[in-house]
């Protein structure tokens, strides 16, 4: 081993076929973000987003750190479209903000689960999301 080459992680889990609907993206989110930026410097936001289980991102909010730039308390409202879903569970993403748009590929796993990836040039790369319910319920996370 040389310490050279590409290196990755990443997450398996199993998918609920029955949250491959649009209304199964509703309700308020918390979301993380990790990975590439699109000048190839670390990336990382931490939020929230509502979504309307229609095709609406009706608000998000969120604080980025883009190769050490802080931006703090990016609110939009409405906050974008999302697209759901096809017999695999994938879907589409843009969230718009005053000062950006951001186009991600979405992967339902459950109504309370979705991973993101992000999708076209120039965007940021790498990235792998989960969204959680903020809606009060504690959760056995040993079976997720």
């Amino acid at each position: 081993m040389t310490g050279a080459g590409c290196r990755f992680a990443g997450t398996l889990k199993i998918q609920d076929a029955t949250s491959f609907l649009a209304g199964q993206f509703k309700g308020n989110y918390v979301v993380g973000l990790v990975g590439l930026g699109g000048s190839g410097g670390r990336f990382a936001a931490a939020g929230t987003l509502a979504s309307d289980g229609i095709s609406g991102i009706t608000s998000s909010n969120f604080d980025i750190d883009d190769a050490g730039n802080l931006t703090s308390n990016i609110a939009s409202a409405p906050g974008g479209t999302f697209t759901c879903c096809s017999a695999n569970g994938r879907g589409t993403l843009q969230f718009t903000g005053s000062s950006f748009t951001s186009n991600l590929v979405l992967y339902m796993v459950s109504s309370g689960d979705v991973f993101f990836v992000g999708l076209g040039p120039g965007q940021h790369v790498a990235q792998w999301h989960r969204c959680l319910p903020q809606d009060g319920t504690i959760h056995n996370w040993s079976d997720r």
